[in-house]
């Protein structure tokens, strides 16, 4: 209620439109101030004070009823004195703007129904259809789909650019997809449960999942894609650097492997031994045993060749036919003279 030192009347600005003189007579009628009105309208009380004065004329649904709320009165004795809201006088200049206008026709929408379903200004409204907005975010292309009943793909090609492209396959059709459905990065890495780090990692084809069939698998059923249809496009598996340095046997396990379509992970299951091991022996870093050759050749379902298996020393290492000997003759010359020394 009022203090003591406040006049309802004094100094205001004088009202300009019936609206305006319709809610400043209800208010002195019920001896409250502006600021009790526009707090139990859930307006700010500058919005509410434009309303009196006549600077603001036009009425959203919901701030209708508050206004009704506020002054415990029906909605519809302040709608006989709102005005129409005018159409935008100048013709759509964007491509967006020309499909709002038309399909809002196609559906019989008001200006007024369009804002209010939109759920913004009349002014924000206006922004769209003059076309003065060339580009959308996420939230607005939703709410334009459910507006103008579209499909969210007929509208993404008019979210804002990317600045940063890809020339990853994969990325540019998990990218691609995902603008089609409406998702932002940080939605599509909520679905998937991983961060959004990730998710700007694999567009950029910085994460290229050549090896990762449990996220191709989580991507297509989240983007409502084929599984097969992400899996042609990912990175395909290449070899290291140091792979071109195969031994013999090395060159035998890796083609007898891509043979049959396996990875060092699944072979190493087969095999029961270490997927590190697989690697190894791979590059021609190291030479297994007899024991851990009868599990690969078993794993390979094959024989591996004799004459493919080098001669080993007890640590793994494969070592030449000379070496052996040199190493030989070394040793026996080393008995020889502590034999001398001693005697």
């Amino acid at each position: 209620m009022l203090k003591e030192h406040q006049f309802l009347g004094v100094g205001m600005t004088p009202s300009k439109t019936e609206l305006g003189r319709l809610l400043r007579t209800r208010r002195f009628g019920l001896g409250l101030t502006q600021a009790q009105v526009a707090k139990l309208s859930g307006i700010r009380q500058n919005y509410y004070s434009g309303l009196e004065t006549g600077k603001r004329i036009y009425l959203m649904a919901k701030t209708l009823e508050g206004l009704a709320k506020a002054f415990r009165c029906d909605p519809a004795e302040f709608e006989n004195f709102i005005p129409q809201r005018a159409e935008p006088k100048t013709e759509p200049r964007t491509e967006l703007a020309r499909l709002i206008h038309s399909r809002r026709e196609q559906l019989g929408l008001t200006l007024q129904d369009f804002a209010e379903r939109m759920g913004v200004s009349h002014y924000y409204a206006k922004y769209f259809l003059e076309g003065k907005c060339r580009s959308i975010g996420y939230g607005t292309l939703k709410s334009l789909a459910k507006v103008l009943q579209l499909e969210t793909a007929s509208l993404s090609k008019f979210l804002a650019a990317i600045r940063k492209q890809t020339n990853s396959r994969l990325g540019q059709l998990v990218r691609s997809r995902r603008r089609e459905l409406g998702l932002s990065t940080i939605e599509l890495a909520k679905e998937l449960r991983v961060s959004r780090q990730l998710v700007t990692q694999i567009e950029l084809g910085q994460c290229p999942l050549n090896r990762n069939d449990v996220m191709i698998g989580r991507l297509a059923k989240v983007l409502k894609l084929d599984v097969t249809e992400l899996q042609a496009v990912r990175p395909k598996r290449r070899l290291k650097r140091k792979m071109a340095e195969l031994t013999t046997l090395g060159g035998f396990v890796v083609a007898r492997r891509q043979e049959l379509v396996l990875t060092q992970s699944e072979l190493a299951r087969r095999a029961q031994i270490a997927p590190s091991m697989v690697c190894v022996i791979e590059r021609g870093t190291y030479n297994p045993g007899r024991m851990t050759l009868e599990k690969i050749s078993k794993a390979l379902e094959c024989q591996i060749p004799p004459e493919l298996i080098p001669q080993v020393t007890k640590k793994g290492v494969p070592t030449s036919s000379v070496l052996v000997q040199i190493q030989s003759l070394f040793a026996a010359l080393t008995r020889k003279a502590t034999r001398w020394l001693r005697g």
